[in-house]
């Protein structure tokens, strides 16, 4: 649960420090319980295999790639950056001891969405409060406090760097509302209602639009059992609802601005990758993980962008690109195949995460490999196991 916290609240690991060390406690507390342990631990060859190819073996293989083109090893990054794919290994370690991570995660996940809340109440409250801790957030790199404006609809931004992550929470609470049998649907409610708000009052448009589509989805699913007065007054809810959207469409047309700041910087680069990939060797073979680029349209030289998808091919290459996005997309394949029903909602969390992480660099960084690990692990479990 440490590790998950830390994850969580410090993937760059700036403001503790503690996510290597307790990675590092981890493993030497499992080869300790497997060598002690009297029976011995299973572990399974499509886990490692997975972690293996994925973690070591392909990015070793664009390091490699890096070397073989004569590129300049002068502050070349490949090796400390080959170390946040190497996090993929977690998926060995909860595989084998058959620790219910993904419980633990949804927990983890939870406190990150009343943080937020509680944040932006603070904030809100406490305006003198808002420039000091704006300032510590950027200078330890896990939080982002902006104003929003889009068409006039204003807002505080509260924006932790794991903010994608709160789609677990929110599909999580939202099939526990609309379709598990609970004892305190109140208390489930209160949950869906904070990790929502949490999630919309992040601030980027992915976010905002799948804090509003996950519970309504999980809404409409559960119409099939409900009484015809509640069809009748959810079909009144959704009229409403699809009402205010219209009236409020000029909200929506200022965030698909590409004007608008976020929307410029991102189409800027188009340019500059249409000039990375007339280079056949690069299209091919990419350019290799850890190396900078100089983008003409900022004017900077950069590690890495925000967009995850032409920066999954600079880095690698069209044939080991390929592999990582089979990679992405088959949790989604195989949660339908094996627990449709128990974890449709890890299945909607999940495909929500990936559409949110095509804006950002969070799936290849050490944090959305120990978020991999976890659904990894869930998928490739032989029994159904509750959350």
């Amino acid at each position: 649960m440490s590790l998950f916290f830390v994850v969580i609240f410090d993937p760059s690991d700036s403001l503790t420090g503690l996510k290597k060390p307790i990675f590092l406690v981890l493993i030497f507390w499992w080869i300790l319980l497997c060598t002690n342990s009297k029976r011995p631990r299973e572990i399974s060859l499509i886990a490692t295999s997975v972690a293996i190819a994925f973690g070591a073996l392909l990015p070793l293989l664009s390091v490699l790639s890096f070397f073989l083109q004569g590129s300049s090893s002068i502050e070349y990054q490949g090796f400390v950056v080959i170390q946040g794919y190497l996090s993929l290994s977690l998926l060995i370690l909860i595989n084998s001891i058959d620790v219910k991570a993904l419980h633990l995660f949804v927990k983890a996940t939870t406190v990150l969405a009343f943080v937020t809340v509680g944040l932006y109440l603070f904030l809100n409250l406490h305006l003198e409060f808002v420039e000091p801790v704006t300032l510590f957030g950027y200078a330890f790199g896990f939080l982002w406090i902006n104003p929003k404006d889009y068409g006039g609809f204003q807002f505080t931004q509260i924006f932790f760097k794991t903010a994608p992550f709160l789609a677990i929470p929110v599909a999580y609470f939202s099939q526990k509302y609309f379709e598990w049998h609970s004892d305190n649907k109140s208390l489930t409610f209160i949950l869906l209602g904070i990790s929502s708000l949490a999630m919309f009052i992040s601030g980027t448009r992915a976010n905002m639009l799948f804090a509003v589509l996950i519970p309504t989805y999980f809404f409409i699913r559960s119409l099939n059992r409900s009484t015809q007065f509640t069809k009748i007054f959810a079909m009144l809810v959704l009229g409403t609802t699809f009402g205010v959207i219209l009236a409020n469409f000029d909200i929506i047309i200022s965030m698909l601005d590409p004007n608008e700041f976020s929307n410029s910087v991102k189409l800027g680069y188009w340019d500059d990758y249409i000039k990375i990939f007339s280079d056949p060797i690069t299209m091919l073979f990419g350019q290799g993980i850890g190396a900078s680029h100089y983008f003409e349209s900022l004017g900077v030289e950069l590690l890495i962008t925000e967009v995850t998808l032409l920066e999954l091919l600079r880095n690698f290459g069209l044939f080991i690109a390929l592999a990582y996005l089979g990679f992405w997309i088959a949790p989604l394949i195989l949660i339908s195949y094996k627990r449709p029903n128990q974890l449709r909602w890890l299945w909607v969390a999940y495909g929500a995460y990936l559409v949110i992480s095509m804006s950002n660099y969070f799936l290849m960084s050490s944090t959305g490999m120990v978020f991999l690990s976890i659904v990894y692990n869930e998928c490739l479990k032989r029994r159904s196991v509750s959350v």
